[in-house]
C-alpha cells in the first residue's frame, strides 16, 4: 500500500482535531472540558434528572477518576458546574450545570451552529452527505480493527 495516502489520510484525520482551546462568551476552556461540560447536560435532558454521578460520567466517558475530577475542578473554578455531596455517602458527588454553564452552552451551541451552516453552504449538502457516509464507514473499520482477536490483527505490518 502507497505509504503517502497513509501518510495523507492521518494528516486529514489530525486537521479535524481543535487546536488550543475554545474561546467562548469570555471563557477559556480546553476541549476535554467542553465536551464533559455538554456530556453532562445532555445526561441531565435524557434523564430527566438534576446531576450526573462522579463515579458515572467516568464509566461513560472511559476516562479515570483523577481525569474527570480535574476537568471538573476546572469547570467548577469557572463557575460551569455545581457539585453536590451526599449527605449520607460522602464518596458519592453529583455534577450539575450552573447558570452560568447553561448561559455558556447556549451560546457556544449559537456559535458552532453558524460555522457548520457556514462549513455545508461552503462544501455543498451533497458533499456533507458524502463526507459522513465515508467518515462513518471508516469510523466503523477503525473500531472492528480495534476489536479484532489479537491474531487476526496485522500488529506489525
Amino acid at each position: 500500500m502507497d505509504n503517502s495516502l497513509k501518510d495523507d489520510l492521518f494528516k486529514a484525520i489530525n486537521g479535524f482535531k481543535r487546536k488550543g482551546h475554545l474561546k467562548t462568551w469570555d471563557i477559556d476552556m480546553s476541549p476535554g472540558e467542553f465536551f464533559l461540560l455538554t456530556h453532562i447536560k445532555s445526561t441531565e435532558e435524557e434523564t430527566g434528572v438534576n446531576g450526573v454521578f462522579v463515579s458515572e460520567l467516568s464509566e461513560i466517558l472511559k476516562m479515570s477518576m483523577p481525569a474527570v475530577s480535574q476537568q471538573l475542578k476546572s469547570l467548577d473554578k469557572k463557575e460551569l458546574i455545581v457539585r453536590d455531596v451526599d449527605k449520607d455517602d460522602r464518596r458519592k458527588i453529583t455534577v450539575s450545570i450552573s447558570e452560568k454553564g447553561q448561559k455558556f452552552l447556549k451560546c457556544a451551541q449559537g456559535h458552532m451552529d453558524k460555522i457548520i451552516t457556514n462549513i455545508i453552504l461552503q462544501v455543498g449538502e451533497d458533499d456533507v452527505r458524502e463526507f459522513i457516509r465515508i467518515i462513518m464507514k471508516m469510523g466503523k473499520a477503525y473500531k472492528d480493527n480495534l476489536n479484532a482477536p489479537k491474531n487476526e490483527r496485522n500488529d506489525l505490518i
